[in-house]
């Protein structure tokens, strides 16, 4: 049994193991270092999939070592042009495979960069809410329109808020865009 930890701090991806199941992490390891700053991390599929503040990634131990040694961009369609507060908060997996990203406006006051302020739906095949509203066949203007009315039902006002409630979301919950666009 295997946690991941993030220390967003200074990039780094700690795996602690659980090695006889006594439900004491006996072993500590740097699985990855220099991923920038690291909000959201999940398992699926023998990947570790980490939320950066410029894209997904996911990564996978291929040689047994402990370290990560296979990286792959999932998804890095939104911008970032260096603002301090350009994080990115990333859920678990929802029921469809999807990860959900939250992305912290620019300055905090406005966006002024692609996507920024805007929640995000990274499909299992690293689509955005572009391409996604684009197969949907709506407008980006109509799933940003849509977004924000997900965010007057659940009640939440900031991204952060939006992603620790998509991250305690139990398995069968139906996306409120889904109920939208379906």
């Amino acid at each position: 049994q295997t946690l991941f930890l993030s220390q967003s701090d200074n990039g780094t991806v700690l795996a602690l193991r659980n090695t006889d199941s006594a439900g004491v992490y006996q072993d500590v390891t740097v699985f990855v270092k220099d991923k920038r700053s690291a909000h959201g991390l999940d398992w699926r599929d023998g990947w570790l999939y980490c939320v950066q503040r410029c894209e997904v990634t996911r990564m996978k131990d291929e040689d047994a070592d402990g370290r990560a040694d296979l990286f792959e961009t999932v998804s890095d369609g939104w911008e970032i042009g260096g603002d301090y507060h350009e994080y990115a908060f990333g859920s678990k997996f929802d029921r469809d495979g999807n990860l959900w990203v939250t992305l912290c406006l620019t300055g905090s006051f406005t966006s002024d960069h692609k996507y920024r302020g805007w929640c995000l739906r990274i499909t299992p095949d690293g689509k955005t809410m572009e391409e996604y509203a684009r197969d949907r066949g709506v407008s980006v203007n109509a799933a940003r329109f849509l977004m924000k009315g997900v965010f007057g039902k659940t009640g939440v006002g900031r991204q952060a808020e939006l992603a620790a409630l998509l991250r305690e979301a139990p398995l069968n919950w139906q996306s409120p865009i889904d109920r939208f666009l379906t």
